[in-house]
């Protein structure tokens, strides 16, 4: 559902605006599949945790600030998702032409905001005289001289021809006069340019961070250490010994779900879930995961990498020769460049080197 018109309220905001908690605007735009109410949660490259508000169409209706920790996110999501089909939660900050939605909770404390809109002007009531029509008006008045001429020539013997003059001189002031409509015209009908909002939005172009490559040969952890010097083991069939089980026909929002709720119900699982995540660069282990980090993705035949087998979480290093479904994953985009998968299959974890 789209946001209803917000009610003209304005007021004046402080020196140091709210704006400058958000991202700018273009960094909330195509963030993953929203859920059912709109929403999707993500993970920025400064370190910090966001959601956004889609309509239908994609098009970003409330943003929010960057948050910490997974549980200040979602106290704010649930206060925003309370709060936001009502218009009288709504205030407006508008300067130069410009305005941002702004949706506050029952005590004025903000929880969203909307992206920068321009206010459409109102349109003019009277439109100024076109260039043809004020060369009709010389037009119109000939025509009259013309037909008017017999008549006064037929009735009479009166010498009209001397007043032609004097119809000229109201011909040529009309002719005149329209000196600059065309001009004024093109005027009206340029758009003006609007400056840009400098201290409500940051205009400066987000420049593209280098990608992270993972160091393969760096790594600690048995799960992320690729063996040297020996042969890894044919897996020709995935299944037998599972680690989070069968996971196909989940995406990867739910698959993030069903090792979320291990990790809350088993302490191996979620010592394990800590592990790996700190192993891909995350500071706070699983703490940092979010669902849209997790992403569908199949395999080539043929790689090698450390493989997860049993609830215990053993690795094995091994070759994928595995066809069809059994070459189907989840991949976890890491902070350190090291992904990580878990096959869908049988739910076991899977490092390859990226490189």
């Amino acid at each position: 559902a789209a946001v209803a018109a917000a009610p003209n309220v304005t007021f004046t905001p402080p020196a140091k605006d709210k704006e400058d908690d958000y991202l700018a605007c273009d960094e909330y735009k195509k963030r993953g599949t929203a859920d059912k109410n709109g929403i999707v949660r993500f993970r920025h490259a400064n370190g910090k945790k966001y959601f956004v508000w889609y309509d239908k169409e994609g098009n970003v209706l409330l943003r929010s600030e960057g948050f910490t920790t997974n549980a200040d996110l979602e106290r704010e999501l649930n206060a925003m998702l309370s709060r936001r089909k009502d218009d009288k939660n709504y205030e407006v900050i508008e300067r130069n032409g410009y305005r941002i939605r702004v949706l506050r909770d029952e005590k004025g404390r903000e929880v969203g905001r909307s992206c920068l809109e321009k206010i459409q002007a109102a349109a003019a009531v009277a439109a100024p005289v076109t260039a043809a029509a004020a060369a009709a008006v010389p037009k119109t008045v000939a025509a009259k001289v013309k037909v008017e001429e017999p008549v006064v020539a037929s009735t009479s013997n009166f010498k009209w021809w001397w007043l032609l003059p004097l119809l000229l001189i109201p011909l040529f002031f009309l002719v005149r006069g329209c000196d600059g409509c065309q001009k004024e015209t093109a005027a009206v009908e340029t758009p003006a340019v609007v400056p840009p909002v400098a201290d409500l939005v940051d205009t400066a172009e987000v420049a593209s961070a280098p990608a992270v490559v993972c160091d393969c040969n760096a790594g600690t952890d048995v799960v992320f250490k690729l063996p040297k010097d020996i042969t890894p083991k044919s897996l020709t069939k995935l299944g037998t010994n599972p680690e989070f089980g069968n996971s196909h026909g989940l995406t990867g929002a739910q698959f993030y779900e069903k090792i979320a709720n291990a990790a809350k119900n088993n302490s191996v699982d979620k010592k394990f879930l800590d592990r790996i995540f700190t192993g891909m660069g995350y500071a706070n282990g699983f703490a940092d995961a979010t669902p849209d980090m997790f992403s569908e993705v199949t395999l080539t035949p043929g790689t090698i990498g450390n493989m997860g087998k049993s609830k215990q979480h053993l690795t094995v290093y091994a070759v994928l020769n595995t066809t069809g479904l059994d070459l189907e994953a989840f991949k976890i985009k890491s902070a350190n460049g090291c992904d990580l998968h878990f096959m869908k299959t049988c739910g076991n974890h899977f490092f390859f080197c990226p490189n």
